[in-house]
Order: C-alpha cells, then structure tokens, then sequence
C-alpha cells in the first residue's frame, strides 16, 4: 500500500467508526458500502483495538450530521453539487446520491489512487487529484457543474493552521458562492483530541484549528459570510441508543461544554 503522511494514515479511523456502528448500532448510522472496502482491506489497518466505544461512535455520527446536511440541501437543491473536500474513503455520496446530484470528490494524488481502487467513480461523481488548498480545483468543478454548490469538510480542517484554513473559506466565494458545512473543535476539545490521537498511534498527526465561536470566525474572513447553524456535535436524535453508559456520558460533557460542533455557513461570491 502507497506509503501515506501522518495526516493521510488517519482515513481509516473514521472507516473504523462507520464500520462499528453498522456491524453494531444500524440504526444510528448503516453503511454496507464501508463494511466492503474494509473487508478488502489489511487487516492492520481496520484494528480497532486502540479506539473506544466513544471514539468510534463519534467517526460514526460524524458521517451522520453530515448526511443530514447534504439530504437536507438536495432536498431544496436536487441537480445541486457536493464538493467534497479531502475525501480520503468517505462514502456519503453512497448514502445520499438523489439520482441527479453531482459530487465531486477532491483530495491529494495518492490518495485518489487509493480511492479508486475500493471506490470507483459513480455515473454522477467525479475525482479530482488536488490538494484542497491548491485554487486550480475550483476552476476544474465549475467547468464541471454550476452552483448551488455545498462544500463538505468532514475531520479534516482541524489538522491545518487556522491562516490556511481561513484563506481557503474566502477562496470558496469564487465557486459563485457556495455552503459550508464542517466539524470543528473548540480550544477545549483540541486538547482532547491530542489526546486521542496520541492514544490511536497517530501523534505525529498534529492539530490546530480549532472554533470557540462560529459567529466570531465569520468576522476574520474577507468575504461576508454568515452562519446558517452551529450546533452540537452529539445533538442527533437516537445517538446515544443502546451505548455504554460511559459512552453517552462522555457524549453528554461534550455537548454540555461546546467541545465538538456541526458548523454550517453560507459564503457569498466575490
């Protein structure tokens, strides 16, 4: 397997997640399409010893809050296009396709490479070989499709200093004007998720950016975006069904003090 950076190497944990909840908890999230890429998978790879039930739940219900964002803008958007940012393995074009959306999956050469093999493309989806913060990528998906365009970011921006994460949110506006929807931590949840990752053998993998306040991010971007939700990562009605009880504590504090949260902004166009 093409020898990945540190940053890379942590797409199979929330493969992980997606796979735990449906052998386990179908009914928070199912994704028979990620059971098959990890059976094709090295094993090594889908060890889930380090993680726990929380951990892997989170990966899970991560995939659930962006799935509602993406049915809900198709749903008023049906030939409407998902960007999606850093895709690694993600299959939610697999649990959302409409049969008329366009979704394009964007992340670095080697990784598509990789994606290919377990994910070819669908009639509708289309792969792009760039880094996200590379502009070229914008031009490509407009030659593609016009807007509405949603922008998904899934567990992803947090491993980027906030200057490089900012400057792409004002790039987004030459799209035409897109939404935005990704999870951030606050500064409390960044430590957390050190923590984490330290325990999952992915220490090397450092994070940064981190949101206290969706409102106040707004403010340091050029363009005028605003924010259509912030809201806490766990508030999913039936995600705490049928987990440890350590689990829906640790899934309470979290919510309870803002450390992981859904974000979801509207960027205008330049």
């Amino acid at each position: 397997m093409t020898d990945l950076n540190p940053v890379e190497s942590t797409l199979f944990v929330p493969l992980q997640g997606r796979v735990y909840a449906t052998r386990r908890f179908p009914h928070i999230l199912e994704d028979e399409k990620a059971v098959r890429i990890a059976d094709e998978l090295d094993p090594f790879l889908m060890d889930m010893s380090r993680q726990s039930q929380y951990t892997l739940m989170a990966s899970a219900i991560r995939s659930v809050n962006i799935d509602r964002c993406v049915r809900r803008f198709l749903v008023e958007h049906p030939a409407g296009s998902i960007v999606n940012l850093g895709c690694g393995l993600d299959t939610t074009s697999n649990r959302t396709d409409n049969g008329m959306a366009t979704f394009f999956e964007i992340d670095l050469p080697e990784i598509i490479e990789m994606r290919g093999k377990y994910l070819p493309a669908g009639e509708r989806e289309v792969y792009l070989a760039r880094s996200m913060f590379d502009p070229a990528w914008i031009d490509e998906v407009r030659n593609h499709a016009s807007d509405p365009f949603l922008v998904v970011a899934s567990g992803l921006f947090h491993y980027f200093h906030e200057p490089k994460v900012v400057e792409l949110m004002n790039r987004l506006g030459e799209l035409g004007g897109c939404e935005l929807i990704f999870d951030a931590v606050s500064s409390a949840g960044l430590r957390r998720m050190h923590a984490y990752m330290k325990r999952l053998g992915h220490e090397d993998a450092s994070m940064f950016f981190h949101v206290d306040d969706a409102y106040e991010l707004v403010t340091r971007l050029d363009v005028s975006a605003s924010v259509i939700e912030e809201r806490d990562f766990f508030d999913v009605p039936g995600s705490r069904k049928g987990l440890r009880a350590a689990t829906r504590l640790s899934m309470w504090v979290s919510d309870r003090f803002h450390m992981v949260k859904m974000i979801h902004l509207a960027i205008p166009a330049w």
